[in-house]
């Protein structure tokens, strides 16, 4: 079975009453959440259960916190989750000029390293 694959000692996957009991909220609920916060369908073992990876489980922990541990409304759930995604998205922008101007110096890194060479030489 899938779910009892293990990589390091920690399962793969976690069935439903798994996952279930690990964030102390019912199998009902973990299903509507699926469907409400558009989570992607998880994975089905060869029974057609559903199991859920260690990343999936941790969406559903954040997702619990930000509606039971903070009080959100499912509406501002969403919007904090649609935020977070963007400034995960923004952040990961901003870094491409930086990554340009690295390769940039290196380029001229190697280029000093060859004059100087060069100079050596003559």
């Amino acid at each position: 079975m899938a779910e009892q694959a293990e990589r390091g000692g920690e399962k793969v996957y976690y069935r439903i009453g798994e996952v279930s009991r690990r964030i102390g909220v019912a199998a009902h609920t973990i299903r509507y959440w699926e469907k409400e916060f558009r989570l992607g369908r998880p994975r089905r073992n060869s029974r057609g259960h559903r199991v859920y990876t260690g990343a999936e489980v941790a969406k559903l922990l954040r997702l619990k916190e930000l509606l039971y541990g903070r009080g959100l409304r499912i509406s501002a759930a969403k919007r904090v989750l649609r935020e977070s995604g963007s400034k995960s998205r923004q952040a990961a922008a901003d870094q491409r000029p930086l990554r340009r101007l690295a390769q940039e110096l290196r380029r001229l890194e190697k280029n000093l390293e060859q004059l100087a060479r060069l100079e050596a030489e003559d």
